[in-house]
């Protein structure tokens, strides 16, 4: 079994424009994060371009820890973007991706392989594609995920059921929409004879690392005399919704928003489909 390489080292020799580097960079960062991957622009100057920090909406920060103007030795193996190569899906990942404009640095590349994407006439978006197949698509499949639990089991699907349909997005972070979490809630506690009301909300963003952390706090009175009966914290990061009442954790929701599919215990899963085979039954998520 080949070992997966899930560091890039992305080298661009003379892109035709600012804006080919800057997308390429942006993919890498959107993608990526903040950690382990590099970026090498050759052609652009010795200092990075202002317009490049600006087209890309990359932070600063990100740009000096991880973006060089200065050549190094690619670590191998080496693959070079070329829309006549070998389909990126059938080969493992490299360590270094080389995206070569004008051909002349690649071409001393004797023992790198050559490989493409869709086979677009444009490298720019041959390279996002490859950039896409080898790292962003296996970083969400290696992402470590909690264990879902749920303290009553049929709630739990509820749940699970309603934070999908709670997936929103701010300024292209996903958040959950707090009045559906609420008062989802408020539908399971009031069999508990408890109602539930929601306090506050805060929402959290890393613009540098993407992380998103969503907090909201919710008062439980009982619904004879509606006395206060203590408070339910609900914290949503990463995919992981957890929910926490005066009994400590009740329940703890594993989301996966690309696919619209979120866990509610181990094996437990819904999705938004209109059927998802879970544990070999068929299992009919009503999306009324």
């Amino acid at each position: 079994m080949i070992e997966e390489n899930l560091n890039p080292h992305v080298i661009v020799i003379t892109p035709p424009s600012v804006f080919d580097a800057a997308v390429i960079l942006r993919t890498l960062y959107a993608g990526l994060g903040v950690k382990e991957w590099r970026l090498t622009i050759v052609g652009l100057g010795k200092r990075i371009p202002l317009r490049l920090v600006v087209e890309s909406r990359t932070p600063v920060e990100v740009l000096r820890a991880n973006v060089s103007t200065e050549l190094e030795e690619p670590s191998k193996p080496v693959y070079v973007v070329d829309p006549r190569g070998e389909p990126a899906w059938s080969l493992p990942p490299p360590s270094s991706l080389v995206v070569d404009y004008s051909g002349t640095y690649s071409s001393r590349l004797s023992e790198a392989k050559r490989v493409r994407s869709l086979g677009l006439n444009s490298l720019t978006y041959e390279a996002i594609g490859i950039i896409y197949e080898y790292w962003i698509r296996r970083l969400a499949r290696t992402l470590p995920r909690a264990e879902p639990y749920s303290r009553d089991i049929r709630s739990g699907v509820y749940i699970a059921r309603k934070s999908l349909e709670a997936l929103s997005v701010l300024d292209n972070y996903v958040i959950l929409e707090p009045s559906i979490i609420v008062y989802t809630l408020r539908k399971i506690y009031l069999s508990k004879r408890a109602i539930i009301d929601p306090r506050t909300t805060a929402i959290r963003i890393s613009h540098v690392n993407g992380l998103v952390r969503e907090e909201i706090e919710a008062i439980m009175y009982s619904v004879k005399g509606y006395s206060m009966l203590g408070s339910i914290k609900i914290v949503y990061t990463s995919g992981i919704l957890e929910i926490m009442d005066n009994k400590g954790l009740a329940y703890r929701i594993v989301i996966d928003p690309a696919r619209r599919r979120a866990c509610s215990a181990p094996g437990l899963c819904v999705s938004l489909d209109t059927k998802q085979e879970l544990n070999g039954l068929n299992y009919f998520v009503d999306q009324s």
